[in-house]
């Protein structure tokens, strides 16, 4: 059976929902070799109270690999930027969920100013990874020879749900190196970022250092942040636990920001 055949387009697809409370929307992004599906129970969670809710598909994902090993960190940022863009159109106030990867994109469109949310959330989001030297020494020589390894974190049976929420059980190793530069460069770039954040990190995550979200933390040039640690969860944040937690707090950040905002305008 063909992967496209195996997709479920529904799940893996962006998604959008306009809300009841439409002055108030919220960008969710995915982390790379992923999906919009990583982020779709929370967008009807937030969407569910009120909220409108744009789950975006970065460029790359939900296509080949062959097809990520394309793209280039200003593929996926100006894709960030066409998100609030699409947003705006709806929304005087607007925030960034950023699962992963898709934190980072987060944080680099900021600095940049590329884009202006009024708070971003962080889930997961690497400064570091457990296997630096792989991203270091190794991966710059082996993406001259392979287009992409197999995920060993991707059990056999896991392998049927990785396909049907469209995310990618290889990791194309161009576009792997890549994004480990521009995780690299969010280590000095997050200095300028202003915003309110918060920084969800999972203590049993074993594909980002769990210190990155410390890194950030101290790091980060924004007046107003808040470091929350899930216990019990690895980095699906959605399969752990922490999920109903999780999913309490990023509400409470966004209900306590645009109100925020609302107070400050007038």
């Amino acid at each position: 059976m063909e992967k496209s055949q195996m997709t479920d387009k529904n799940l893996s697809r962006a998604f959008f929902f306009q809300g009841q409370k439409s002055e108030v929307g919220v960008l969710l992004l995915h982390g790379f070799s992923g999906s919009p599906a990583d982020m779709r129970e929370l967008g009807e969670y937030l969407a569910g109270h009120g909220f409108t809710v744009a789950g975006w598909r970065l460029p790359g994902h939900v296509t080949s690999p062959d097809d990520l090993n394309r793209m280039t960190a200003e593929d996926w940022l100006n894709s960030v930027v066409q998100g609030m863009n699409h947003l705006e159109k709806w929304c005087q106030s607007n925030f960034i969920v950023g699962f992963s990867f898709g934190g980072n994109l987060a944080l680099e469109a900021s600095s940049l100013n590329l884009v202006k949310p009024q708070g971003i959330v962080t889930v997961n989001t690497p400064m570091f990874f457990p296997q630096e030297y792989f991203h270091r020494f190794i991966n710059p020589m082996a993406s001259l020879m392979f287009k992409s390894i197999k995920k060993p974190w991707v059990k056999p049976e896991k392998r049927a749900d990785y396909e049907r929420r469209g995310k990618y059980t290889v990791i194309p190793l161009r576009a792997l190196q890549r994004m480990y530069r521009l995780v690299v460069k969010t280590r000095q770039s997050i200095k300028l970022v202003r915003q309110p954040i918060m920084i969800i990190q999972s203590r049993l995550d074993a594909v980002v250092k769990p210190t990155s979200a410390r890194f950030i933390h101290q790091t980060i040039g924004s007046g107003e942040k808040e470091l929350v640690w899930a216990d019990n969860s690895r980095h699906s944040y959605d399969q752990g636990l922490d999920k109903e937690m999780i999913f309490k707090k990023i509400l409470t950040f966004i209900l306590t920001k645009s109100h925020d905002s609302n107070n400050s305008s007038h």
